[in-house]
C-alpha cells in the first residue's frame, strides 16, 4: 500500500516592515522593479522583503529610504518596523544641544527685517517669527500657515490667492506622500483641496515666494508665500542648509 502525502499550501506572513514598505512604494507610484533598481537590489529580493520571506539589513533599509526619498523621521519608523534601532535622534529646536542652530535661525529672522519671515514645523505651525511677521498675524489668530491661507485671515489679503493656493496644494500633497500615516498633514491636504475645488488647474508660471529649509522639521519662509520648491533636506538630523527660489 502506498502512503498518501498531502502538501500544505505555503502561507506568506506579511511583516510590519513588508506592509510599510509596500505602502510607501505604492504611494510613490513605483513598481517593484523600479524601486529595486533605485535601491541597488533585485526585484526578487524586494518581493521577498514585502512578503516577509526575507528580513532586511540596516543597510538595505537605508538604501530603500533613500530610493523612496523618505524624511529622517520616516526612515526611523521603517527601521523600527524592521526590528532595528532608529538611526537618527529626534531633538526639539529649543533643546540646549541645538543652541547654535537656534541662534542661527534667530539671526536669519532678524536679518529679514523689515520683511516678514517665519519658522514653521512639519505641520506648518508657526513656531517663530520676526517683528514684521508678527504684525501680519491677527491677535489670537490660528498660527498655522495652511489654515491662515486657505480659510483664515490671510486668504483675502493675498492678491494672487488662486495661484498661491494651487501651488500650496501641490506642495502639501507631496509632503503628505513623504509622511504616510500623518493624519495632521492629511487633514491639511483635505482643507486645501476643499478650498481650491472650484478653481480650474493652471500651470505655474513662476515660483511663488521663497523659503529655506533649516532641518527636517523646521522651515524658515519669507516673502508672500511659503510654497516655493526647496532643495531636498540633507540626510542628517542636525545639518543646516539655506536656499531661495
Amino acid at each position: 500500500m502506498s502512503a498518501r502525502v498531502s502538501a500544505l499550501p505555503l502561507v506568506e506572513t506579511v511583516t510590519p516592515f513588508g506592509a510599510a514598505l509596500r505602502r510607501r512604494r505604492r504611494l510613490r507610484g513605483l513598481s517593484q522593479l523600479q524601486l529595486a533598481l533605485a535601491a541597488r537590489t533585485t526585484s526578487r529580493h524586494l518581493s521577498f522583503l514585502e512578503t516577509g520571506r526575507s528580513r532586511p539589513s540596516r543597510d538595505m533599509v537605508q538604501r530603500l529610504s533613500v530610493a523612496l526619498d523618505l524624511p529622517l523621521r520616516e526612515t526611523n519608523r521603517l527601521l523600527t518596523d524592521a526590528g532595528l534601532a532608529p538611526a537618527y535622534p529626534e531633538t526639539r529646536l529649543d533643546d540646549p544641544d541645538l543652541g547654535a542652530f537656534s541662534d542661527a535661525i534667530e539671526q536669519m529672522l532678524a536679518r529679514h527685517e523689515p520683511y516678514p519671515a517665519y519658522v514653521i514645523d512639519r505641520h506648518w505651525d508657526i513656531v517663530r517669527a520676526n517683528a514684521a511677521a508678527d504684525r501680519l498675524l491677527p491677535a489670537e489668530a490660528d498660527r498655522n500657515v495652511v489654515r491662515l491661507v486657505y480659510g483664515g485671515a490671510w486668504r483675502d489679503a493675498i492678491d494672487n490667492w488662486a495661484e498661491v493656493a494651487v501651488a500650496g496644494l501641490a506642495r502639501l500633497t507631496a509632503e503628505a506622500a513623504r509622511h504616510p500615516g500623518d493624519e495632521v498633514l492629511a487633514g491639511l491636504v483635505d482643507l486645501a483641496s476643499d478650498a481650491v475645488r472650484h478653481l480650474s488647474p493652471r500651470p505655474r508660471r513662476r515660483p511663488v515666494g521663497c523659503c529655506a529649509r533649516t532641518s527636517e522639521s523646521v522651515t524658515t519662509s519669507c516673502g508672500p508665500s511659503p510654497w516655493s520648491p526647496i532643495s531636498e533636506e540633507p540626510r542628517t538630523s542636525r545639518s543646516t542648509s539655506c536656499g531661495s527660489s
